[in-house]
């Protein structure tokens, strides 16, 4: 939502602001909770339904990414999908957060997943590790519905020899899966999530315990099904 604070006797606003359309006495104030201060840049997200998110903020709590203003939220959004998707029109729609959740899942377990591969991987034959982005599959494949995937795979010129997807699906937008091949290993609400509504008196180090856990049973669960398909 956005404030407006009246100011009598003001100036006219900044260029920026003006040419956000705020007019003269009028002080947009930061969308950013607990911020006061003035907001002279706006959003410039637009999701693939051709809706922009316009909303206000302070040069703080404003981020710029591929050459445009964007807010925390879909700063986040962009950084996920990457310049490929942004070509390509694969906007999330303005309160999708799937993708951004497959982006940090997988940054937390980029470093572990690559070592786990190199352990199955089969070197003589020729296999290299490859490394996808956040990518949106529509349809096919294991279900029908839209889904955000971020894949890691042990290749070679006769196929992939092993591949880890985290996946998360939009009608499901809370919920990280996990696979190994095309086996569902692993499937949970990430602790952030799940305990933010009901326990919002969480501390920080009880909070950070219960993330360590979170990926903590994900790795095993990935290292498990990497044993069983070498045997």
């Amino acid at each position: 939502m956005v404030f407006r604070r009246k100011r009598t006797n003001e100036p006219a606003p900044s260029p920026v602001a003006a040419l956000l359309g705020i007019p003269a006495g009028e002080a947009t104030v930061c969308n950013r909770f607990g911020c006061t201060s003035p907001a002279d840049r706006r959003c410039g997200y637009i999701d693939r339904r051709n809706r922009p998110c316009n909303t206000d903020w302070c040069e703080t709590h404003a981020h710029e990414i591929y050459g445009m203003v964007c807010c925390v939220r879909h700063t986040s959004t962009l950084v996920a999908i990457g310049s490929q998707g942004l070509d390509r029109g694969h906007l999330p729609e303005l309160d999708n957060r799937v993708p951004s959740l497959v982006y940090w899942v997988g940054r937390d377990l980029e470093e572990d997943i690559p070592v786990m591969l190199k352990a199955v991987m089969d070197e003589q034959g020729g296999e290299t590790m490859a490394a996808d982005r956040v990518t949106l599959v529509a349809g096919g494949g294991r279900t029908a519905e839209r889904r955000w995937e971020r894949g890691w795979k042990n290749i070679s010129h006769t196929g992939i020899g092993e591949r880890i997807t985290i996946q998360v699906i939009e009608s499901s937008p809370t919920e990280v899966v996990v696979r190994v091949g095309g086996k569902l290993v692993h499937e949970e609400t990430p602790p952030w999530i799940a305990n933010r509504p009901t326990e919002p008196g969480l501390v920080r180090g009880d909070a950070e315990e219960l993330n360590a856990a979170f990926y903590l049973r994900l790795r095993e669960a990935i290292r498990g099904a990497l044993r069983v398909t070498r045997h």
